[in-house]
């Protein structure tokens, strides 16, 4: 659901980003269809949202965005399971939005399509990508 960086700033997910680049560049030239799980906000260390900008993206060349959301008391509970992090759901309600947010944005400024699924089952996960976005 969300991920924590050591970056202060969202510019030092540059680099990282074009190394993501260049690896995405060789599987599409050799025709791999990818689908990369992601962030569009991060924490940096003081716990502060860290929103990645359309310059981390825009290297990637993206055909499409899936944001997959759901209920805040459900992701709690995942995040605890996985991570041992108990979460308030009000603060993960805040980062849930802020995450569609910079979506949006990025997409906007990126003229990407984006599609938002919520309580993603099965079913959606094992449908063919042109029908997911």
């Amino acid at each position: 659901m969300f991920k924590s960086t050591k970056c202060p700033s969202s510019n030092s997910a540059v680099p990282k980003a074009l190394h993501l680049a260049t690896a995405v560049a060789r599987c599409n030239a050799l025709g791999t269809a990818l689908l990369l799980d992601g962030h569009f906000v991060l924490l940096n260390t003081a716990g502060e949202f860290v929103l990645l900008g359309a310059e981390v993206f825009k290297t990637l060349n993206l055909s499409a965005v899936l944001l997959i959301e759901a209920d805040p008391k459900v992701v709690a509970n995942r995040v605890q399971s996985r991570d041992g992090l108990r979460r308030d759901t009000e603060w993960l309600a805040t980062f849930m939005r802020a995450e569609r947010a910079q979506a949006e944005a990025v997409c906007s400024e990126l003229s990407v399509p984006i599609r938002i699924l919520v309580s993603v089952s099965y079913t959606h996960l094992t449908l063919p990508t042109s029908d997911l976005v």
